[in-house]
Formats: structure tokens, sequence, C-alpha cells
């Protein structure tokens, strides 16, 4: 456990050392700003890089918002360049919230940046996470919301009782031809949720056969899935084994 430890330090101090040794390359570009004067004007910028978590490899192509978080400021949004970096103009007197999406379009780093107070120029830095991007398998279909046969059946529990598996949830509608729909490489639908959008993959009328294709997907690289019990179509917020047992005779 201490020799586990003592490597995941290791690895973490190398992120930082690269981290501060990147940022510090890219700050210099900026250090020359000066103030135009005007307290609510100084020139404020906030450098920041991202890497896949507990790599020392950058992310690139990873989309940057930035959010004024009590003000009426637009939403700023960027995506990292090839060597996982990325840069806005900030304001004096905000708090800023910037948010990492992954790989699949999910919220997965938060940072919170306050330039309160702030009236000559500075740069401030942030170093954010992804996790790492899930393998591609050389097998897609044309459209991922097309219906494929499904495997071999176990026994029927019951038809209006079914079993779905939640691939994630988004703010934002993924393209068709998005890797990570083409990857389930199953039927995929898509279901509101509060303002946001669930893909649900697969159908099935047996928990077996849901179990086995959800191992599956975690062999692929999806980390966040699970496994939802579904009664007449209608969502259930209960185990699948509960719904076996009050749904499963019906």
């Amino acid at each position: 456990m201490l020799r586990i430890n003592f490597l995941f330090l290791l690895l973490f101090s190398c992120q930082l050392i690269m981290a501060n040794t990147n940022l510090a390359s890219t700050a210099s570009a900026y250090n020359s700003y000066e103030s135009d004067g005007e307290s609510n004007n100084a020139k404020l910028i906030l450098i920041g890089i991202v890497y896949e978590r507990n790599t020392t490899k950058p992310a690139s192509g990873i989309q940057i918002k930035v959010e004024d978080r009590y003000g009426k400021n637009p939403t700023l949004s960027a995506r990292t360049t090839k060597d996982g970096t990325f840069y806005f103009k900030l304001e004096s007197d905000k708090q800023y919230q910037v948010y990492t999406f992954g790989y699949t379009n999910q919220v997965e780093d938060v940072k919170q940046i306050s330039t309160i107070g702030k009236y000559t120029p500075e740069v401030f830095k942030t170093v954010m996470m992804v996790d790492k991007q899930a393998q591609q398998t050389a097998e897609f279909f044309r459209d991922p919301m097309e219906i494929k046969t499904a495997p071999a059946k176990a026994a029927k529990i019951n038809s209006a009782l079914t079993f779905k598996i939640q691939l994630g949830v988004f703010k934002d509608k993924l393209p068709t031809n998005s890797p990570f729909l083409k990857n389930a490489n199953m039927p995929v639908a898509q279901e509101p949720a509060n303002g946001f959008i669930r893909y649900m993959g697969g159908n099935y009328e047996s928990l077996e056969n849901a179990k086995a294709a959800l191992e599956q997907l975690g062999q692929k690289g999806y980390t966040k899935i699970f496994i939802v019990p579904y009664y007449k179509e209608e969502r259930l917020k209960m185990k699948p084994e509960e719904a076996i047992q009050n749904y499963g005779n019906k």
C-alpha cells in the first residue's frame, strides 16, 4: 500500500511540475500587459492546462467554459490546444466558475477563480483534469439510433418489465456520429431529464442480458454506466432486483 501511495504521489508531482512549466511558458506571452487606468478593466488573464487523469498526457480539443457566477456577462467558451492549454481574458471584481467538459461532453472538473479587488495586471493559472478517452473499436454502425438484433434472450421475466443501460447525461445533444454513441454498438434512445438529455442503451427483457451488455461496455472504457428498470416503458426509481420482485409476475 505504501508503495502504491508513493508511486501515485510521484506521478502527481510530475504532473504538477510539467503543468507549471507549460503554464509558465504560456504566461510569459501575457505578462507584458499593463493596466489601462480603469479599475474595472485591468488586464487579467486566466491560463490553464488540461491533463488526462493519472497520466502526464495533455488533453487536446477539450471544451472549457468560464461562467460569471453573479454577473450578467455571457459564458465564455473555448477548446484546449494541441498541448492542452487554454486562456481567457477576465474582468475585475468577478467570481468565475471554470468548467471542463471531458471527451464524453460531461462536466468532469470545476474550479473557481476570483478577481475581487484585482485592479492591476495579473495572470491566473489553473490545472484541470478529465478522464482518459475511451478506446475506439473498429466496428461502427451507420446510425446510433437504428435497431440492432438483440443478443440471444434468457428466460423472459415479463414483457412489460425491461432493462436499459444509462450511458450518460448531457447538457447538449450529441451528434449522431459521436464516437461515444458509435462505440456503444447498440440501439440508443434519448430521454429528457430536467433540462438535460439522458442516453439509454439497449432494451433487454432479462436482467442477465443487461448485465452482460453492461460488462461489454465497461471493457470498452465506459465508466459511468448502470442498469435502469422500466415497466411499460416508464422508468422505475428502484434497483433492477427490486423491480423483478415488484413487477416480475405482473
